[in-house]
């Protein structure tokens, strides 16, 4: 069957129309004429496989991982990284005018120079199975399945260097199908922190030796428990002047050079003359609070992760930040019983988005502004729609691009009340 593709999905799959319905055709860009067959043919939509490019888009290009058409890592390597900024523009506009029903102005996503290598954080999953010579890999897309992954681009080489060392080492390790080893790295400082999770057993000391000489800490982790096997307690990168203690199971962006971009965002949009009180909801280790408290009076940051709570006030205590507070407790549950009024908030909430009553309990203090961060455009788009209704009007969207190759997008939006 040949069809044309109109648009692109969510999640970096080209639509096409056959007989009004919606066909997704992963790997392809808008405008390209293509021959596919269905797979799944559902009551209002269809998805589909390419079969052939009849007539490829001018934005085409070979993609550099031999993985990328199997591994469901990346989605946008088969097009110019122009091109893919220009793809999650649209994709922020689109969910904000379908599902907001906002006619506003999108930015130009804020892009990188280099967009490869710039993971600090992988997880590598074991396949294999009994019987079977254990390997590191990602997830096929759309699957469970592990699959071999030799190289990812998306990774540095001393990151590259330190896979292949666990690869190498993989069937000396008490590994298990549920073992997952994830490498953190604070790049500019040289550091490299290896977690591994769900062991069958202890690792021997000889193990640790040769690990040794290429990481500078490693943790093991069972049931949620942490156990310190080797140098560093933490990582410490900086994002700008801001440095930062880093446990193994915290979460930082993914991407240091974005997230600086990101942060600076933020403060543009605070616009701070050290007299605001700020409230940093889904806050984790405090790294937009510790960037913007030398420029307020007062931060208050909440986070449901008791590590990140314990972290973000051990950052404040390293940076000499004693205007910041970090409440642990989920932002829904927390939020309401807040006694303190806050010229701005700022929320930054996990891909699922806020729960409504964290929204009522914002609105309910009346900031001046709202700075919401998102990584999701559907749940973004749904909760502006909510703001709208109590007021506040979105009146800067910056898309930022945090993940390059692949379909996800964050995006920092600016609110102010009516």
């Amino acid at each position: 069957m040949q069809c044309i593709i109109e648009g692109i999905s969510h999640n970096g799959e080209g639509v096409a129309r056959i007989q009004g319905k919606a066909v997704f055709v992963p790997f392809t860009l808008p405008g390209e004429k293509v021959t596919i067959k269905i797979k799944a043919d559902k009551k209002r939509y269809a998805r589909a496989e390419l079969v052939h490019i009849d007539e490829p888009s001018p934005d085409r290009i070979k993609p550099i991982c031999p993985h990328y058409y199997s591994c469901g890592g990346c989605a946008y390597q088969h097009v110019t990284y122009k091109r893919q900024l220009e793809l999650k523009r649209q994709t922020v506009a689109d969910n904000i005018l379908r599902i907001a029903k906002i006619v506003t102005d999108i930015n130009p996503v804020v892009g990188m120079e280099y967009p490869w290598q710039y993971r600090n954080k992988v997880t590598w999953h074991v396949g294999g199975g009994p019987g079977k010579k254990p390997f590191l890999g990602y997830y096929q897309g759309g699957s469970h399945t592990i699959i071999p992954i030799k190289q990812c681009n998306l990774i540095s080489d001393k990151m590259q260097q330190v896979t292949d060392l666990l690869q190498s080492m993989l069937n000396d390790l008490p590994v298990t199908k549920r073992t997952s080893m994830v490498i953190r790295e604070a790049r500019a400082e040289n550091q490299i922190m290896l977690v591994l999770y769900n062991l069958e057993g202890e690792i021997a000391p000889n193990h640790i030796k040769t690990l040794s000489n290429l990481v500078d800490s490693i943790y093991t982790v069972n049931n949620n428990k942490e156990k310190h096997l080797l140098g560093l307690k933490y990582l410490s990168p900086h994002i700008g002047n801001t440095k930062y203690m880093l446990s193994p199971q915290a979460f930082f962006q993914v991407n240091n050079e974005q997230t600086e971009k990101l942060i600076n965002i933020i403060k543009s949009y605070a616009n701070l003359n050290d007299s605001e009180q700020i409230l940093d909801a889904f806050c984790g280790i405090g790294s937009i609070a510790l960037n913007l408290a030398p420029y307020a009076a007062k931060v208050t940051g909440v986070e449901s992760f008791a590590p990140a709570i314990r972290d973000a006030r051990m950052n404040a205590e390293e940076n000499h930040q004693e205007n910041c507070q970090f409440i642990c407790g989920p932002c829904e549950t927390v939020l309401p019983q807040l006694d303190i009024n806050y010229d701005i908030a700022i929320l930054d909430p996990p891909r699922s988005g806020c729960k409504p009553e964290t929204i009522t309990s914002v609105v309910k203090k009346e900031p001046g502004k709202i700075i919401y961060v998102s990584c999701n455009p559907g749940t973004l788009a749904r909760d502006l729609a909510v703001f709208a209704e109590h007021g506040y009007l979105s009146s800067e969207v910056q898309p930022v691009d945090m993940f390059p190759q692949t379909y996800h997008v964050e995006t920092v939006v600016l609110m102010s009340k009516e």
